[in-house]
């Protein structure tokens, strides 16, 4: 578990994160926010992993980069949540980031002026081995009364939103952040007794594993709520990019033969696999063309099997006899299907089209 935590899942925040991140310099305040919020999460949860080499260049930064990193993820999730499902008058300034500015200036000033920072040989230990000390307690107190107060704050308006929003991907997405928030308010609260009383809960094995499996479980659930939003528009790009690969030999083909219809721009097959983005308007634009080409050549308007569709518009084609007309009323216009029914006709017109052409 603790390779995955601290090699494999923040690598892959990271890279979701910049994968994103165009998209949500273009986008609104809640794009910009969850961006943020998965990348400083991959961030801070990677400080695992190069936690030695931090620890080398200045003794215990690790530690200092996780927490604020972990305050930098929470704080933006926040903003995030305030974003997509806020509360109060529109425009009015949300504490939660100047909080955040507040409570990671102090616990840096903490650090570098009032925490022991004695050569240790893993970082993780640096705090624990001076547990009970005033400047020990107010960096961990500020540290984990931010986080609780978030957790909380964010699990209750979490659930409250939840029941505003249909079943689906959506609301499964919300559900792991209620939870996974509830979760990190229950670690606080395990976690600060351990803090205010000291030395004596240091090193009992049982806590430190409760403490572990309640946080690893917390930050597991929050991730899987973060990325669920991303993921699905991965699947739909990659749904919509299988598309343009199943139409296009079809597409190609009527664009060219039907110069006058402006069915659009004949583009070879390969580039259109490294087109980036959002590709529905252009699933929908190729379908269409198609859609409208076959109504021109009395194809498929009484037609229900894709492989007859395809068969007479493949002999059509090859014998390039067809004097298309445009009338004044437009093709468009005698289509009897809904936009998605156009679309699936046409990738199942497009499919056996393609048969028949080996």
């Amino acid at each position: 578990m603790s390779g995955v935590l601290y090699h494999f899942i923040p690598a892959a925040l990271v890279v979701i994160a910049l994968w994103r991140l165009p998209a949500a310099i273009r986008s609104g305040r809640a794009a910009r926010s969850l961006c943020i919020t998965i990348g400083t999460l991959g961030l801070a949860l990677g400080t695992g992993a190069i936690k030695m080499q931090l620890h080398h260049a200045v003794t215990g930064s690790s530690v200092l980069a996780k927490h604020l990193l972990g305050i930098a993820s929470i704080a933006f999730l926040l903003d995030y949540l305030y974003a997509v499902h806020g509360r109060g008058p529109r425009g009015r300034a949300r504490p939660n980031l100047p909080l955040a500015a507040v409570a990671a200036a102090t616990m840096t000033l903490l650090f570098f002026f009032a925490l022991p920072r004695d050569p240790v040989p893993d970082p993780n230990f640096l705090l624990d081995i001076h547990q009970g000390e005033p400047p020990v307690v107010i960096y961990q107190a500020i540290f984990y009364a931010y986080l609780g107060t978030a957790m909380a704050l964010g699990a209750k308006t979490f659930a409250s939103a939840r029941r505003a929003i249909p079943r689906g991907i959506v609301r499964a997405g919300v559900t792991f952040l209620t939870v996974g928030c509830a979760l990190g308010a229950l670690y606080v609260a395990e976690r600060l007794p351990y803090t205010v009383l000291g030395t004596g809960l240091a090193h009992n094995p049982m806590l430190d594993a409760l403490f572990d499996g309640t946080v690893a479980t917390s930050i597991l659930l929050i991730i899987i709520g973060l990325i669920l939003p991303p993921v699905r528009g991965l699947v739909r790009y990659v749904r919509d990019q299988h598309t343009m690969w199943v139409l296009h030999p079809l597409w190609s083909a009527v664009v060219t033969e039907f110069p006058n219809l402006n069915l659009g721009e004949r583009r070879s097959r390969l580039r259109e696999l490294f087109v980036w983005g959002d590709r529905t308007i252009d699933v929908a634009h190729n379908a269409f063309a198609i859609r409208d080409a076959f109504l021109n050549l009395g194809i498929g308007a009484a037609s229900q099997d894709a492989t007859t569709d395809a068969i007479m518009a493949r002999a059509a084609l090859r014998r390039h006899t067809v004097d298309v007309q445009i009338s004044g009323r437009s093709p468009i216009s005698q289509a009897l299907r809904a936009p998605s029914s156009d679309i699936r006709w046409a990738k199942n017109v497009a499919r056996a089209y393609n048969k028949t052409s080996r």
